[in-house]
């Protein structure tokens, strides 16, 4: 019989919307139980009875390759750390899978790895916060996506997830409409700021700043129907 075992190679991890770079490993994902030893005289056969208890999300251990630039991923673990604030937490498989976990999560360790004879890395722990949510099958198509200056290229299409926009002159932002009826959540990230904004479908979002002059600026517009996988588009935007 053939495997139908999927390559772990792909995963992603994103706090806040926002990607954590160059991870290599991600720890197991989902939910243990207590048990409550309820055991009596009157118990048959001498056998012990037992009840649910709490239910515990427990630790998630991640690392990665130490990137000091991402600072809205690898860089705001260690901030979240220390003002031990409680984030929200995308895993997602790779495409063959079509599915994620979304958790929240307090960050209870954030070291770096600096061996002589390899790689600098990083290691990171989180505890999960409440019950993790596995999302199967991924989020229906937007409808349209439209940039305020310059024409993408190729031209929308549904199933092309990744697109360049025609060079901008004479503006230091921009702004995306994206259609999308079924989506719960829309955001768009600029990689110029490091921003997060939550869109509605149909509307223009707000300015997405664009880098100096001769810059590239990546624009991740993520739209993602409930209990779904998000899906991602990508807008490389060149400022002349």
């Amino acid at each position: 019989m053939t495997s139908s075992a999927v390559a772990g190679k792909g995963l992603s991890l994103t706090m806040g919307g926002n990607a954590i770079a160059e991870v290599t490993s991600i720890g197991d994902i989902g939910m243990d139980a207590e048990t409550i030893d309820v055991t009596n005289e009157d118990s048959a056969l001498n056998v012990k009875e037992f009840i649910g208890g709490m239910l515990d999300g427990g630790d998630i251990a991640i690392e990665g390759n130490l990137i000091v630039g991402n600072t809205n991923g690898q860089i705001a673990m260690w901030n979240a750390l220390k003002a031990r604030t409680v984030q929200t937490f995308v895993m997602t498989f790779p495409v063959a899978i079509t599915a994620s976990w979304t958790f929240t999560a307090v960050v209870t360790a954030f070291k770096t790895k600096q061996p002589m004879k390899d790689q600098l890395g990083f290691t990171a722990k989180l505890k999960v916060s409440g019950i993790p949510v596995l999302a199967i099958g991924a989020s229906v198509d937007a409808t349209t996506i439209a940039i305020s200056v310059g024409t993408i290229v190729p031209a929308w299409a549904a199933a092309v997830y990744e697109y360049a926009d025609a060079v901008v002159t004479g503006t230091a932002s921009v702004t995306v409409t994206i259609t999308d009826a079924t989506a719960a959540s829309i955001t768009v990230y600029d990689s110029f700021t490091g921003g997060t904004t939550v869109c509605s479908s149909g509307v223009a979002s707000a300015a997405q700043n664009l880098g100096a002059a001769g810059s590239i600026t990546k624009l991740t517009i993520t739209c993602t129907d409930t209990g779904k996988v998000p899906k991602i588009y990508v807008i490389w935007v060149v400022r002349a």
